[in-house]
């Protein structure tokens, strides 16, 4: 059973993103409830954190920063780190409905100061860009597979690793993960 995400992933490396209130704000800026009446043809559901779901080895969402929808501390966050102003350029494939999920993420962040910039390639140009480092943010469906894990999105170096992370500490809870049998250490 796979559930859909649409997932951003920002570019801290370089660009308006190195600031993390700027990637804060952004997340408080995305009305998700709203995204999924819009785009989930009744069916969707809201979800704040992406490849992972209740059920699948890792799940704690009591011990996660809680991005709900706050317009007002978005725009706090924006005028925080950015006084004069911020644009970013967000990068989809240029396919439905991944340049329509674009047109949702572009008003919402908007509408709290952040101008953003839509940048749609063919595919193996959005994949070119995102591996050779060559983004700010971007845009791209992903899925949940519960009973699974997502080893291949979240390490170093793996191929589903669209925003290139790199985070020692991660790679070692990863391989923590992949040498033991123990449920309650998973």
């Amino acid at each position: 059973f796979e559930y859909q995400d649409v997932c951003c992933g920002f570019n801290p490396r370089k660009g308006p993103f190195t600031s993390l209130e700027l990637r804060r704000a952004c997340c408080y800026a995305i009305d998700r409830v709203r995204f999924a009446k819009i785009t989930g043809f009744g069916v969707s559901r809201p979800h704040q954190y992406p490849y992972i779901a209740q059920g699948q080895p890792g799940w704690s969402p009591k011990d996660w920063p809680d991005y709900t929808y706050n317009p007002q501390k978005a725009k706090e966050l924006v005028n925080a780190a950015y006084p004069k102003g911020v644009t970013v350029r967000v990068s989809v494939i240029s396919r439905e409905p991944d340049t329509t999920y674009g047109e949702l993420l572009k008003a919402m962040w908007d509408a709290v100061g952040i101008k953003t910039e839509l940048k749609a390639t063919e595919r193996l140009e959005w994949i070119n860009s995102m591996k050779k480092d060559d983004f700010e943010i971007g845009f791209w469906q992903g899925s949940t597979n519960i009973g699974g894990f997502n080893r291949f999105r979240l390490a170093s170096k793996e191929p589903g690793n669209w925003s290139n992370i790199s985070v020692p500490q991660v790679d070692k809870i990863l391989d923590e993960h992949n040498e033991t049998m123990s449920e309650a250490k998973r």
